[in-house]
């Protein structure tokens, strides 16, 4: 029993170390990732668990995380994007991704009441949002009628969505006034 306790054990170490040890050292938890990170590499993201940064931007047809800090960072055929990823709750029949999760709306609650106090001595740009869900994006883009491409959320003006698992944090931005 020792031996095979051993070997276990030095399994897990492995794939610790190691991240690409099938099935093994997988964390529950993703990686935080910002906007820009996920933008820069957009498929290296499709279809992940990622926990995204960004700041919260929003209109009554939609809301949206926004990478402030690298404006234009993704361009398909010529078009440059807006650095947006859409937020979007599991189930919408346009989604690309199937996810094994329901939105946590009680964390939703959780992260209002801190973002609360924050907007009253901070402007939204000073605050930064944290979600945890499932990135998707297109490996093929597809011009609409206007020549821009086919995008995510309201009037496609995304490049890629977050099917929303739950809202973790929220922080003052450091350095924003």
């Amino acid at each position: 029993m020792r031996i095979r306790g051993s070997v276990v054990a030095a399994w897990l170490g492995l794939a610790i170390v190691h991240p690409w040890a099938p099935g093994w050292g997988q964390s529950t938890v993703p990686n935080l990732v910002t906007v820009c990170d996920v933008l820069s590499k957009p498929l290296a993201f499709d279809g992940m668990s990622v926990r995204i940064r960004g700041r919260m931007v929003g209109t009554d047809e939609g809301s949206w995380l926004k990478g402030f800090d690298c404006p234009g960072v993704m361009k398909t055929d010529g078009y440059v994007w807006d650095s947006l990823i859409s937020l979007d709750l599991p189930g919408n029949p346009l989604q690309i991704h199937q996810v094994d999760f329901e939105h946590d709306f009680a964390a939703d609650q959780r992260l209002e009441q801190k973002y609360q106090p924050l907007r009253r001595k901070l402007p939204d740009r000073c605050i930064a949002f944290t979600y945890t869900g499932v990135f998707e994006t297109r490996k093929e883009w597809q011009r609409m009628m206007n020549g821009n491409p086919r995008g995510f959320g309201h009037l496609n003006a995304a490049p890629g969505a977050l099917i929303i698992k739950s809202a973790d944090e929220v922080a003052p931005v450091p350095g924003c006034h």
